[in-house]
């Protein structure tokens, strides 16, 4: 017991410095926590059994989901959120049908899959991954269109990827034919219904967050509803997902001002309760939250890689697989980033941030447990995929901040210019500042915030 709280606490020093790292020399913390993983697991010196975990590793994932969109969706300003929810949503359906088409390709001619096999495979893989783009973009202290494109797209796309995943494996396993416009349906119930849930949820909860005295200081409870509104869409048939977004969204855009009449008072007089919105200690103590299972995340990830697997043709399989969604991520970025406000090195961040992670990692194995030929194979190649696709995504953000990559953008991203939109940070102006999508509301302090009857 002593060493593993002896683990702990150094654990958490050590996800510190690698941020730390991350902020001078621009080698991301993900890709140094993942490799910390590698080499405790069984993969290399077996220091951690990956078994003491057991389904406590895989809900943490779930959690560290929710809770990172949560805290995303407060981050976001609800104007930059309706401003370029018309770029974000084209520029996150071309770019995941993109990557399907070319994924489904590969697992029919290096994978050896059937048709529909090879497409159910494609949508595990198709959607980028919320736990690792959102925490990315945030350190990386990219703009606010850029913060909101990129988190829209990874929440849609997970909805559509888990849509897909588990319409196309029900009909496989019953042996019947695949029906798109079923597919189409269910994802608009998915996407509307979530949003509602999320929205109404929020404004309940900053009800009762402004009426009842013993909960304003209960900082944690906000995220522990927000796990119950995952649960909860989620056993409705919705997406959990983006009722989580959509619950932080609406949880830190409600104005500053808002109240409610609940009577009078014996004078005449009208009694109102001022909405508590989310102060900004809040808001730090949910990005250290963040922080701190993102970070476990990406050690556990890590310690599931076996290395010998990537020697084999699956390996090479899930490595091609890695490549493809930068293929159609161009014409994305070429289209819906606007030029006037996008410098290069932004549009490059834009390419480079396709990462596939927990959604695809959980998605792979529902055809084992539907019983589909080539699932174990293609359950491996998944694995394997998520692992490399976080390594390139890491190896690019590198050599983007240095500068390497500016001669490809260049030429491949010619319509964006170098100046427009200054870098909001490089390496040496790393700072401790808040994320740019993150604006403190102006006027309001902590005592402000209570939301005390008037």
């Amino acid at each position: 017991m002593a060493e593993i709280i002896l683990a702990a606490g150094l654990f958490v020093f050590v996800a510190h410095l690698l941020e730390l790292i991350f902020e001078k020399t621009r080698i991301p913390d993900i890709l140094l926590m993942m490799v910390i993983g590698v080499i405790a697991g069984p993969a290399v010196t077996g220091l951690v059994n990956l078994a003491a975990f057991g389904r406590v590793g895989e809900f943490l994932s779930s959690v560290t989901l929710v809770v990172i969109l949560t805290e995303s969706g407060i981050s976001l300003n609800i104007r930059t959120l309706l401003a370029q929810a018309g770029r974000a949503v084209p520029f996150a359906l071309i770019s995941m049908a993109g990557a399907v088409a070319g994924m489904a390709w590969v697992f029919a001619e290096l994978v050896g899959l059937d048709m529909w096999t090879a497409i159910l495979g494609a949508f595990i893989l198709g959607g980028t991954s919320s736990a690792v783009v959102i925490p990315m973009v945030k350190g990386l202290k990219a703009s606010d269109e850029t913060t909101t494109i990129l988190t829209i797209e990874s929440a849609l796309t997970d909805v559509l990827c888990i849509i897909g995943t588990v319409g196309i494996t029900a009909a496989l396993a019953q042996g019947a034919g695949v029906v798109p416009g079923s597919l189409v349906g269910n994802a608009a119930y998915s996407l509307v219904g979530a949003s509602v849930l999320g929205l109404a949820m929020g404004f309940v909860w900053a009800l009762i967050l402004s009426i009842f005295e013993r909960m304003k200081n209960a900082m944690f409870t906000t995220l522990a509803f927000a796990l119950v509104i995952y649960g909860f869409a989620e056993t409705l048939g919705l997406s959990g997902a983006i009722a989580a977004l959509a619950f932080g969204i609406t949880l830190g855009n409600l104005p500053d001002s808002a109240s409610l009449r609940v009577g009078k008072r014996s004078d005449g007089t009208e009694r109102n309760i001022r909405i508590r919105n989310v102060n900004r200690t809040e808001r730090k103590l949910y990005a250290q939250v963040v922080f701190l299972l993102k970070s476990f995340f990406f050690f556990y990830l890590g310690l599931n890689v076996t290395l010998d697997a990537f020697a084999t043709g699956l390996g090479v399989a899930a490595l091609v697989l890695a490549l493809v969604p930068f293929i159609p991520r161009i014409p994305a970025v070429l289209l819906f980033m606007s030029s006037k406000t996008t410098n290069r090195r932004e549009a490059l961040l834009s390419w480079a941030l396709v990462p596939r992670g927990l959604a695809a990692a959980v998605l792979a194995q529902l055809p084992i447990q539907a019983g589909l030929e080539h699932a174990p194979a293609l359950a491996s190649t998944v694995a394997m995929m998520v692992f490399i696709s976080i390594l390139l995504v890491a190896i690019f953000v590198f050599l983007i901040e240095r500068g390497i990559l500016d001669s490809f953008g260049r030429v491949v991203l010619f319509r964006f210019p170098q100046d427009v939109g200054k870098p909001t940070n490089s390496v040496e102006e790393a700072t401790d500042s808040e994320p740019a999508a993150y604006k403190e509301p102006e006027g309001q302090d902590e005592a402000a915030q209570v939301g005390e009857p008037e």
